[in-house]
């Protein structure tokens, strides 16, 4: 058989083969590590006696809290389009 004549359709339907089970496979290790990641870093924080974690105490973001003298946030990183 020549080298020449040979048909590498099979190797290309092959490595497409492979190359997909090896994404699923990537993607599936990875949503795990992520799952097992998050509950051990929870695992450090306390509840309070309301059973909330620390970020959930202060949640009230009303404009009563904006002190009167507050200076006013302006995004200055952001793109501005058709500006020099």
């Amino acid at each position: 058989m020549e080298v020449s004549s040979m048909n590498y359709g099979y190797v290309r339907v092959l490595a497409l083969v492979i190359i997909v089970f090896t994404v699923f496979f990537v993607r599936q290790y990875r949503k795990l590590q992520r799952k097992t990641t998050t509950v051990e870093n929870l695992g450090q924080y306390e509840k309070d006696e309301n059973g909330r974690y620390p970020w959930e105490v202060n949640t009230d973001d009303s404009p009563k809290k904006i002190p009167t003298d507050a200076k006013r946030f302006v995004e200055k990183d952001k793109i501005r389009r058709g500006r020099w």
